[in-house]
Formats: C-alpha cells, structure tokens, sequence
C-alpha cells in the first residue's frame, strides 16, 4: 500500500501519542563506534557500520572458502580485495539510498519515519524480553542499537523513495510498458541446474561435479532430466525457469545468461553460492500474461534498484586517518 506524506506524519503522531514514555530509550554507543573511517558521498560512516558490513562479510566468505582464513594477515591476503569490494558496495549502497531520497525530500530524521524506527526497535525488545537480550540479538549480527535504528530508518526511507517515483510516475507503472519491456531481450527466461556450495563442503569437489554434469550434458543426456537428478535448487522442478531482468541475479550469472543465445547452454558458471549450467529459453507469453502482476512488480523493483546501482556507481569513498589505520581482516 502507497504511504503519502501527510498518511505518514498522522501515523507517526499516533505513534508517539500511544507509546510515550514506554518506548525504549536509545542505547548509547561506544566513542569508537561513533569514530568516523570513511565518506560515502557526503555522509559519515562510523565505525559501527563499518564493522557490521566487515564482520558479516567475513563470516560470509569464510563460510564460503572454508578454514580460518582470517587468522593473520598471511592468510587473509588472497581474500582482502574481495572483502575491501564488498565493504566498499555496501558502504556507498546506503548512501545512494540517502542521496536519493534527499532529492525528492525525504529523510531519515522525519518524525514518521522515526517513529517507525522506535516501533521496530519496541517490537524486537518485546520479542526478546530484557534489554540484555535485546543487545545479544542485535550483536549476534554484529549490531549495536543505534546502528539497528539507523540502517531500519534507511530502510523505511528506501521503501518511501519506491513509492514517490510510482507516484510521479518516474517509475513506468503502465501495463504498456510493463508489455514492451517483456517483449524486450532485456527480459530473459532461463533453467538450470544448481550446486550448492554448502557450509562444511568442498569447493572444489563440487566444481568437479559441475563439470562432470556437463560433460553429461555434451554427451546428449536431457537437460530437464539431469535437473530433477542434480540440481539443488528445488524450484526448478517445476520447469518454468526464472524470468528475469538486468540487475536481479548475481553478476555472474546475469553475465552468462545474457551472453545466451535461445537454446543454448552455459559452460560451468561460478558465483560466491555454489556452481551452474544455465539454459535460456525461449520466452512462455502465456506464463507471462498469467503471471503479469507477479512479474511486473519484479520489473518495477528492478527499475527501482538498477536506480540505486547507478547512483552508488557514482559514489567515491574518502578514508578518515582512523579509517586508514585500520585493517579490515583484524575488525571483529
């Protein structure tokens, strides 16, 4: 449902109006949290963020590669320009939402959307049942509370940005459009059989695998068939595929999918998930015109998104001394 502008400062008013005095008060953070490392295009990223992107991150690939890569410098050398990447996406995505949303006046500071925040911020209190609790849960994921409050109300802003470009209409929200951009060969249909990469497993024994599948599928076996016999993304045994547009699935995928012709398969592709054998398809219009809401919501989103990517593309970072000073495989 579309919020308007006038819709959201009643509802936070109410908000205030009903919780009061038993909101949750904000937990102070630490001096080194609230440190500057860096500049996103204008805003201040404190040490806090830094270390929730990092950390996560860390545990993320470590997952993925497997073994204490981060034990000590030497280790953590094969896999710094990865993670200084990822950081670094992260970093400037938020302050591409924040840029944007400052141009059509929204901001994390509105009343409404702070009181969003605090019911957010009561509700998990609640759920977790002490303020103690509240904080193991918030630092399982490498948390504080004001970093929580503050990336929920980039969230909300982010959903409220979504909704003034539908409203004017600089998102194309017409069904005409929504037809055209199917048609397009910027919209594509593809199957494909899928090895995890799970925690705990080899990666380069499921790379075998991959490979192995392939030479299967050189050697005339049945694409749908070595699907339902390998392939661990369940949702593929229903043979419709994914439809898809730019900007939706990993770039690695995306790339190898599109550089498809019609029929075709792809050699093994690797992502930061696991292995895949991509086929595309030719498109089911029938598929699409029973599932048109469904799919024109997915284009609208990735309209929306590929706006974001473009604007954090755009954004440089500025290192602090402090941020400098730091090494990103160390944080914790």
């Amino acid at each position: 449902m579309k919020k308007s502008y006038l819709r959201l400062a009643v509802l936070g008013l109410a908000l205030l109006l009903l919780t009061g005095c038993g909101q949750a008060k904000p937990i102070q953070p630490t001096e080194e949290d609230l440190q500057v490392v860096m500049q996103a295009g204008g805003y201040d990223i404190c040490y806090d963020e830094l270390r929730y992107y990092t950390c996560n991150l860390k545990a993320q690939m470590a997952d993925y590669y497997g073994g204490d890569i981060w034990a000590d410098a030497a280790t953590a050398a094969p896999y710094l320009e990865e993670l200084q990447k990822g950081v670094a996406d992260m970093s400037r995505y938020n302050a591409a939402v924040l840029s944007l949303c400052a141009e059509f006046g929204i901001s994390i500071d509105e009343p409404a959307i702070q009181s969003e925040v605090q019911a957010e911020v009561d509700a998990l209190l609640e759920e977790c049942g002490s303020k103690k609790e509240y904080r193991a849960a918030l630092d399982t994921y490498y948390m504080n509370d004001r970093l929580f409050r503050y990336l929920t109300a980039i969230s909300l802003c982010e959903t409220e940005l979504y909704n003034v470009l539908l409203d004017l209409d600089l998102l194309d929200n017409t069904d005409e459009g929504a037809e055209a951009f199917f048609a397009s060969d910027e919209f594509i249909r593809t199957l494909h059989i899928y090895i995890s990469n799970d925690a705990g497993e080899s990666v380069e024994e499921n790379r075998a695998k991959a490979e192995s599948i392939r030479r299967e599928l050189d050697g005339g076996a049945d694409f749908n068939t070595l699907i339902g016999r390998h392939s661990e993304d369940f949702y593929m045994t229903t043979t419709n595929g994914y439809y898809f547009t730019r900007g939706e699935m990993d770039l690695t995928y995306k790339e190898a999918a599109f550089a498809l012709t019609e029929g075709a398969y792809s050699d093994v592709v690797e992502t930061d998930s696991g292995f895949y054998i991509i086929r595309r398809l030719p498109k089911d219009f029938d598929y699409i015109n029973r599932n048109f809401e469904t799919l024109k919501h997915q284009y609208l989103s990735a309209l929306f998104y590929n706006m974001i990517e473009a604007r954090r593309d755009e954004i440089t970072l500025t290192e602090t001394a402090y941020g400098q000073s730091l090494a990103l495989y160390d944080i914790q």
